[in-house]
């Protein structure tokens, strides 16, 4: 689910405490998860602060994932945010200025029979 086209939401905790859920981008690369985040946005702040994240996939009613986890900032010049950069690119038509590496802990799916 995590390189189809579903919906894809974010849940952050924002520094009061209170959740902020927005939709994201999500992309898997060579097994790994990650998020792109502008740097003008709620969740890119509340993730430099808590880096607490759960990830919602939701295909209709058909199928759905949620994984709770965490997110770790990559350095927009490496070699790994160039790679996902690209793959965001030709999935989204677009790249964020910001990507995270999303670290799951937990995962819960469901799939309609």
């Amino acid at each position: 689910m995590a390189n189809s086209r579903v919906l894809t939401l974010a849940a952050t905790v924002r520094p009061d405490g209170r959740p902020h859920l927005s939709p994201t981008d999500f992309v898997a690369l060579d097994g790994v998860f990650y998020l792109g985040v502008d740097e003008a946005t709620a969740r890119y702040r509340n993730l430099k602060e808590n880096p607490a994240v759960t990830i919602m996939l939701a295909d209709g009613m058909k199928r759905q994932a949620i994984l709770e986890g965490n997110a770790t900032f990559l350095d927009m010049k490496s070699g790994t945010a160039k790679r996902v950069l690209e793959a965001q690119k030709k999935r989204y038509g677009w790249v964020t200025d910001s990507l995270a590496e999303f670290q799951p802990v937990k995962v819960f799916t469901w799939k309609a029979k």
